[in-house]
């Protein structure tokens, strides 16, 4: 053996790795482990090991890599160097044919650009993910342990999926919100495993890859390497034959071997190494705590007892063995799903918390079953309702009389428990809300948006990956002195904190009591906002169970936070309190109500044991362009359940709601008629079509892309070049396939809205075009507007020059010339020489410019004089049982069905009336106060919020999507703007969930209608003080007393 030895380390924010050399170059020593949270003792457990066979003395080089290994480095006298330069070392050791390096690791993606120059394989392009950990190992592994799985069992499930269902994998939290919504809707787990590999290669191609080729050879590194699942997708989705894809002898030690063989050519370069093990290790803890004390810790939590102490109360069933009445409440969430029984005066029966495990069916199958056993099988059940991310499926499933959101349902708890309550936080296993309450009405309310970033799911995955049972987590964070100050960011840029923190030496117990500080920062700042807190808090929800983050409540509020007793059930508490309502109010009201309930309140309930055999499949419906995932469960008998379409083909309880959205206008399809063609003859399935098409010859054909400001101004554009004779031709609307193509296509990071412009370009060059018009359109016309500029949105006037980042225009197939001159709408006379200019360049005279712009204006000012009259005549028809709801946006984000979720049509599914913002009679509000708005958008906007502040019975629903920048400070004027009244903010992307979206929607509608939710209750569950706050007992006591009769 060689008496000098090279070590390699890179320490990962998920693994270490280190290696050891000899002179040669030959490996003689590898390890590959978790740091589970501590990197730092982890490195000096390996090199305790690996001296143990080869001493100290003969390391004569060293290099190190990696997100913490500059400390190593520093302590034991190595080189430092940039992971991708150690990457290419290695490659060209043992890869030098590779041309794209694909490399995933714990919480970094990369992508390498290779090329062979002078018999050396040289980096030409790179690209790398951001602090984000989305789409990296850590996402998989959070995933495999919330679906209880370890990452290996993970693995090999993924290659016995046939058809992987379609996850958005741009943002880990938005596909967990998409995994979550498949769970509920009953997809098999191999699916999901599977489809989780798909987006991650998905995400990889558009988001890493940004439009770059992917160059054969093509390596596939990193952790995430050594999933089958992993490398069958990345196959597919790079569409390469099995096998192709080169999986390196060394897939997971790359970096640390570079490094190494660097260290090995630079030896001469400086002093020889040489150190005493003992001192080093020493110097590492001694510099570990150094840095530690120069972080400014959060104060240490300390639980407060309660001054009151609030009670549910309970009917024990032990007696006669008669039969008792009973409502039943089911709450299936993303983690638990939950069962509560109650009697006719809301006293608790019984109660079951169990795990969904990604199966919502089984989950209330055992449900049902643990309940009527812990009921002794004595419930006579007059109703049962059902609520949370899987109501719908499961109200089918299980015969529900009442299916509403979940909003409602812990509001209605809420008031139940304490009718003085005015304000509710709720934590659950994936989703978070916030609900004022005044006299036991909604007045407002907000959920986290379509991430899972400081709920309960997050800290589960975080004890886990720091190897510390859940169990233990609030007694663990408590002890802490020093609580490190982790931020309050999203879950991934948590985690990223988290990990910095790890690899500066902060113990266990100092990242555990940060996380708690982080959840509670993380709801109030993102959750409530601005919004304020009342005077009587409660907590309720699954994470309310964990004292540490109560007691982050507490430091962080000032005020007295009460957790309710069975705050892990009051989902299902309230909504079984809702259905005792409802059945109560159709079977009449008075002493003789019970007997009224026999005949009129009859439930639907299917009864405790429901049909074990069933079967879970899913197809694509494609008779329409939303290209709907319809999932259908087939029972042994009866007619078969289908969910997941969008326009509700499949679906009865969308059949019922059909009827009552019979009578209430379609705007949004008004709109589109009156936009994209003639109203009356106009067919939606023939849009692809030519439209507005003259007879006889004409001049050539243009294609228009049905994206951005074309949604405002397609009829000006249309009668402008049909006035020239030319045909006019429109891309497809926007579907699912569409989406995937943009996605994948575009090369920058930006709003949907605006990525979807790759798609619709590709699909027009797919046909037989002479021109496609890409215009620049720099502001925009705004009638009685006069201000100095009314921009258009950055990424609007950059249209064209995006467009030529992602198409290579002068190598098309055919002869297509493009047509990317700038516009000036908010400048008249600029805009009349650029159109002049536009008509001179298609061949036309003078005259027929200006009678083309001509016609062009009155079809444009047509489409906007009736989209008004629609809309007035829409406002004169609003009242207490007609409630209009404004569609803040764009209108090519808030009208185009392909991005905004079809909204417009769930909010007519609930028997409000959608109005587009164009539709409202913006000139007769006072822009002035808007003037120093930039945007032509924004102004349009801030104008609407002051038209439903005026309003009687106008609402809005603001509707933005992700990474909109004007957004991020005009949603803060249309906050201010309309004060208390009630206003929905959703930001969507192309995550394809639906659930949270409807949640929203149908609480907000309730909101606007529910009068106060107090119902009657026995006097002895009111809230009572506690005896010696000082001294008192536990929290679980304090909060908790049982009445039993």
């Amino acid at each position: 053996m060689d008496k000098e030895i090279y070590l390699g380390i890179d320490v990962g924010s998920v693994t270490v790795k280190v290696v050891a050399l000899d002179r040669r170059g030959e490996l003689l020593r590898d390890y590959y482990r978790r740091s589970h949270g501590a990197p730092l003792s982890t490195v000096i457990a390996i090199l305790d090991d690996l001296f143990t066979s080869l001493p100290p003395e003969m390391v004569v080089g060293l290099g190190t890599s990696g997100s913490g290994g500059e400390l190593f480095a520093q302590v034991l006298g190595g080189i430092h160097m940039n992971e991708l330069i150690a990457q290419v070392k290695a490659l060209n050791r043992f890869h030098p044919e590779a041309r794209t390096v694909i490399e995933i690791g714990g919480q970094d993606s990369k992508l390498l650009i290779l090329e062979r120059r002078g018999g050396e394989t040289v980096l030409v392009d790179f690209s790398l993910n951001t602090q984000c950990a989305a789409g990296t190992g850590s996402f998989l592994d959070q995933q495999a342990m919330r679906l209880g799985m370890t990452i290996e069992e993970f693995s090999r499930l993924a290659l016995e999926s046939k058809n992987p269902p379609y996850i958005a994998g741009r943002c880990a939290v938005f596909a967990k919100s998409d995994i979550i919504h498949l769970q509920q809707v009953g997809v098999e787990t191999k699916d999901i495993v599977a489809g989780l590999c798909f987006a991650l290669a998905r995400n990889f191609r558009s988001d890493i890859g940004r439009g770059k080729e992917f160059n054969k050879p093509i390596l596939f590194q990193g952790g995430v390497s050594k999933n089958p699942g992993m490398v069958r997708a990345f196959e597919e989705v790079l569409g390469l034959e099995p096998g192709e894809l080169i999986i390196p002898k060394y897939q997971v030690l790359m970096a640390a071997i570079g490094t190494a063989l660097i260290a090995r050519a630079r030896e001469g370069e400086g002093p020889k190494l040489s150190f005493s093990w003992g001192e080093k290790r020493e110097e590492l803890a001694r510099l570990a705590r150094a840095r530690e004390a120069r972080e400014e810790a959060y104060r240490r939590l300390v639980l407060r007892t309660p001054r009151l102490k609030l009670a549910l109360s309970e009917r024990s069933l032990d007696g006669d063995g008669r039969e008792v009445e009973a409502y039943l409440g089911i709450d299936v969430g993303s983690i638990s799903t939950n069962l509560v029984a109650i009697d006719r005066e809301g006293r608790l029966l019984g109660r079951v918390y169990l795990r969904t495990g990604g199966d919502p069916l089984l989950a209330v199958r055992r449900g049902l079953t643990t309940l009527k056993e812990e009921t002794k099988g004595r419930l006579k059940v007059l109703g049962v309702g059902v609520t949370g991310s899987g109501r719908e499926l499961i109200g089918r499933f299980v015969g529900a009389d009442l299916v509403k959101n979940e909003i409602t349902a812990q509001a209605m708890a809420a008031v139940a428990i304490d009718p003085q309550a005015d304000t509710v936080i709720e934590i659950g296993g994936q989703d978070s809300k916030f609900i004022r309450l005044k006299n036991g009405a909604i007045v407002d309310f907000a959920m986290n948006k379509a991430c899972a970033a400081g709920t309960g799911s997050f800290l589960e995955e975080q004890a886990g990956r720091l190897a510390i049972p859940i169990e233990r987590f609030s007694e663990i964070a408590l002890r802490c002195p020093a609580p490190a100050p982790l931020g309050e960011r999203c879950t991934v840029f948590m985690e990223s904190d988290l990990i910095h923190h790890q690899q500066r030496g902060s113990s266990k117990e100092e990242l555990v009591a940060g996380l708690a500080y982080s959840i509670a920062y993380n709801y109030l700042n993102r959750v409530v906002g601005n919004r304020k807190l009342g005077e009587r808090v409660l907590f309720q929800g699954g994470v309310a169970h964990n004292k540490a983050v109560l007691a982050a409540f507490q430091e962080l509020t000032g005020k007295e936070i009460l957790v309710p007793p069975h705050h892990d059930v009051t989902g299902a508490y309230g909504i079984a309190l809702l259905v005792k309502e409802r059945m109560e109010m159709e079977s009449g009201s008075g002493e003789d109500s019970k007997a009224k309930a026999k005949v009129k309140g009859k439930t639907n309930f299917r009864g405790f044991d429901l049909d074990r055999n069933y079967k879970v499949s899913h197809f694509t419906c494609r008779a329409c362009a939303n290209v709907c995932e319809i999932k259908q469960v087939k029972f042994r008998e009866g007619p078969p359940l289908f969910y997941g379409s969008r326009c509700g083909k499949f679906d009865e309880l969308h059949r019922r709601r059909a009827a009552s959205r019979s009578a209430i206008p379609d705007l949004f399809s008004v709109r589109e008629r009156l936009l994209w063609g003639r109203e009356e003859g106009y067919d939606e399935l023939l849009s692809y079509k030519p439209e507005g098409k003259r007879k006889g010859r004409t001049r050539g054909r243009i294609g228009v892309p049905r994206v951005l400001l074309f949604w405002d101004k397609f009829p000006f554009w249309r009668e402008f070049f049909l006035s020239l004779g030319f045909e006019v031709l429109l891309s497809p609307r926007t579907d699912r396939d569409l989406l995937k193509a943009s996605v994948q296509g575009a090369t920058a990071l930006s709003c949907l809205p605006s990525k979807v412009v790759h798609g619709h370009i590709k699909a027009l060059l797919e046909e037989r075009l002479d021109y496609l018009f890409l215009p620049a359109m720099i502001d925009a016309d705004f009638e009685g507007l006069t201000t100095q500029v009314n921009h258009n949105c950055p990424l609007i006037q950059a249209m064209p020059y995006i467009a030529n980042g992602q198409f290579d225009f002068s190598r098309l197939p055919v002869d297509v010339e493009v047509i990317q001159d700038p516009f000036h709408f908010y400048r008249p006379g600029k805009l009349q020489e650029e159109l002049h200019k536009l008509g001179k360049r298609l061949g036309a005279g003078h005259s027929k410019i200006r009678e083309a712009i001509r016609r062009g204006w009155a079809a444009q000012r047509g489409f906007e004089a009736e989209s008004r009259a629609r809309g007035e005549e829409a406002l004169r028809r609003l009242g207490p049982n007609r409630r209009g709801i404004v569609l803040l946006s764009r209108s090519y984000n808030g009208c185009d069905r392909g991005l905004n979720l079809d909204v417009p049509l769930k909010l007519r599914e609930m028997g409000a009336l959608p109005l587009p913002l164009d539709f409202l009679p913006l000139e007769e509000v006072d822009w002035r106060p808007f003037s120093a708005v930039h945007w032509n958008c924004g102004k349009r906007i801030l104008c609407a919020a002051e038209m439903i502040k005026r309003t009687p019975y106008l609402h809005g629903v603001y509707l933005s999507h992700f990474m909109c920048g004007p957004d991020s400070f005009i949603i803060h004027h249309v906050r201010h703007i309309l004060g208390e009244e009630p206003v929905l903010f959703l930001e969507l992307d192309e995550h394809s969930g639906e659930a949270g979206v409807l949640t929203r929607c149908e609480a907000f509608l309730d909101s606007l209608s529910y009068g106060s939710l107090a119902p009657a209750r026995p006097s002895d569950q009111r809230p009572q003080p506690s005896p010696d706050p000082g001294s008192g007992p536990s929290q679980a006591q304090t909060h908790v007393r049982t009445e039993v009769s």
